[in-house]
């Protein structure tokens, strides 16, 4: 039922409770005709506040983001307000009426009901997410699902909400996507980098390091020469030659592999 079909019942039951207290209003007054009178005034008193509760649920109800619903035992839908009916590409009153077989493709449809008559036979309330096609298209859900109870403590159907968060569900795709793929390439430039720190400190030592040493060894060789002044040239050289090799291993050595960072 609708609120427009509500608001017409209520509509229809004022109009005969107020004919017939006009025709009370018409006779002889008498003590049973006044406790009617006093009947009909709760009875149009209550069916005013239904009115303005009805009103007011169906305010609060065009107001709330996503889709809020009741279906009875058989899954057919009782209320649902205007943004989870439009969630379908309907009107509310398309949807009133009508189970999840109209509004979902087949497979969808028998896997919310089955949610459904399991919430609806054990009592239980439900929060599940899933992805669903609707009119064709994969919509990701959010739902939570609880049992509706009569007075008399039975369950007649259920009360449910359902979000749509297939586009955050997208960003969080994307999100995990790219981290993993710029953490991908970050290994991609370490490992390029320790490469080049290997070639280079390999370069280093064949090269320079190979020059230093046969130099040193030529230096040795020269070390007893007769003339002393060149023999102290020669070990000052001797000495920048030593200091420039300890440089070269420092800077190879530098030059060598690091560990790789983790990435949390």
């Amino acid at each position: 039922m609708d609120e427009l079909d509500l608001t017409m019942r209520i509509d229809m039951a004022q109009v005969h409770l107020k004919s017939l207290q006009a025709l009370l209003d018409q006779k002889d007054p008498a003590p049973s005709s006044s406790e009617l009178a006093t009947v009909l005034g709760s009875l149009m008193d209550l069916l005013e506040r239904v009115r303005s509760n009805s009103q007011l649920l169906m305010e609060v109800l065009s107001r709330t983001r996503g889709a809020v619903y009741a279906k009875d035992r058989a899954g057919r839908y009782l209320i649902i307000n205007q943004e989870g009916a439009e969630m379908f590409g309907n009107s509310v009153e398309e949807v009133i009426g009508q189970d999840d077989t109209a509004l979902f493709e087949n497979e969808s449809a028998q896997r919310i009901m089955a949610i459904d008559h399991s919430v609806i036979n054990t009592g239980k309330s439900q929060t599940f997410e899933g992805t669903f096609n609707i009119r064709g298209i994969p919509t990701t859900l959010l739902v939570t699902q609880t049992a509706w109870y009569e007075r008399d403590g039975l369950v007649c159907g259920l009360i449910g909400t359902a979000q749509d968060i297939t586009q955050t569900r997208r960003a969080e795709s994307w999100a995990a996507t790219e981290r993993s793929r710029l953490e991908f390439r970050a290994s991609e430039i370490i490992a390029t980098e320790r490469n080049l720190r290997r070639s280079l400190a390999t370069k280093l030592h064949e090269g320079l390091g190979q020059d230093l040493a046969l130099a040193k060894l030529k230096l040795a060789a020269m070390r007893n020469a007769p003339n002393g002044n060149l023999r102290e040239a020669l070990a000052q050289i001797e000495e920048l030659i030593q200091q420039a090799d300890l440089s070269l291993r420092s800077v190879t050595a530098q030059l060598g592999p690091q560990a790789a960072p983790d990435f949390e």
